[in-house]
């Protein structure tokens, strides 16, 4: 017997408006490969049939995952308010996660994550100096100033959202100490 799928992660976008130092997908890029942001019918698709197949006495979760997923600001939040409405008709319970660099987060953004539920993980690497080194903007400028600007209004008040903070490791900066009170020191 198999269960049925609970969750689903949608790659929305494969490209990302940060250029880290250490990413996997040629910082960002993809090479030019994974050019392309997810459209509305290949995301619906897929949310529909997770809906249709899904144990209705479980939770269900939709990710958004990229790159970057708020480049695809639009598909995101018409996903969530599509899944909340046929979950409401069907009485099942929808959740939804987003793993985002936190640079790009909009009020509206922050609105919907707030009068939805969900895990929000937000990628941060430290204080000011790590994570202006680590994850500088595509202009060669550091990101933090701007993170902690957009995540602020989220982390006083995350409404039904949980949120969370990852920090990326290597080996050149280890002072973990150090790097996890600065991620506290922004009220994660």
């Amino acid at each position: 017997v198999e269960p049925a799928p609970q969750s689903l992660s949608l790659n929305v976008s494969s490209a990302c408006n940060l250029a880290c130092s250490y990413c996997y997908a040629d910082q960002g890029s993809f090479g030019g490969k994974q050019a392309e942001r997810m459209t509305h019918e290949t995301a619906f698709a897929a949310v529909d049939r997770l809906l249709e197949v899904a144990d209705p006495a479980h939770p269900i979760t939709i990710g958004f995952l990229g790159g970057e997923p708020l480049l695809n600001r639009a598909l995101v939040h018409s996903v969530v308010t599509h899944a909340s409405q046929v979950g409401r008709e069907r009485g099942l319970d929808v959740r939804y996660s987003i793993t985002t660099n936190g640079t790009l987060l909009s009020d509206e953004d922050i609105h919907l994550v707030r009068k939805h539920q969900f895990a929000v993980t937000v990628s941060v690497d430290g204080d000011a100096a790590t994570q202006d080194a680590q994850r500088p903007d595509r202009r060669g400028r550091g990101s933090f100033k701007r993170l902690t600007r957009c995540v602020a209004p989220l982390l006083a008040d995350p409404g039904l959202a949980q949120v969370a903070a990852r920090l990326t490791v290597g080996a050149g900066s280890l002072d973990l100490a150090a790097r996890l009170d600065a991620v506290w020191g922004l009220c994660f």
